[in-house]
């Protein structure tokens, strides 16, 4: 292939696309945290890192930490310019498709929670666990509608 080395974009942090996406890994890993060490259940009224039922491995593995390594690579695939590099790759709708697909798995992940609380007794440290899965569900809706609104400059 003839495209442009592999190099680090030094103007990675001046488009806003990507600060979004920095919010997306920073706000998917605590959401990924609270998963695994704080999810409701009717055995601990605290905070406990076990495993309690499928929703809680439904919600740490096949969305947070699912997307969260995802949209790690994803970042990392701007910073090192590697959508210039695999030009061949329309980078612009993978990743429309992915946060569409980001957003509908954080929908039905936050439904899943939202049932798993309401099916056990209320404790206040699983309002973190909320609060984090929504400011996460809203960062990739919030991507998803400027990826297909092209109010992203390409």
């Amino acid at each position: 292939m003839n495209g442009p080395p592999v190099r680090v974009n030094k103007s990675f942090l001046f488009e806003k696309e990507n600060f979004l996406k920095l919010a997306q890994l920073v706000l998917g890993l605590a959401s990924l945290c609270f998963a695994v060490g704080c999810f409701p259940n009717t055995v601990f009224l605290y905070c406990e890192a076990r495993l309690f039922s499928g929703n809680q491995l439904f919600l740490a593995c096949c969305v947070n930490g699912f997307f969260a390594l995802i949209t790690l690579l994803l970042t990392l695939a701007h910073l090192c310019s590697l959508h210039d590099v695999y030009y061949h790759y329309n980078f612009p709708m993978l990743e429309k498709l992915y946060t569409s697909m980001a957003t509908l798995a954080y929908g039905v992940g936050f439904c899943v929670l939202l049932i798993s609380v309401f099916t056990s007794p209320f404790v206040a440290q699983w309002i973190l666990i909320i609060v984090f899965n929504l400011a996460t569900l809203g960062s990739y809706a919030y991507d998803a509608y400027l990826r297909w609104k092209c109010e992203y400059v390409l």
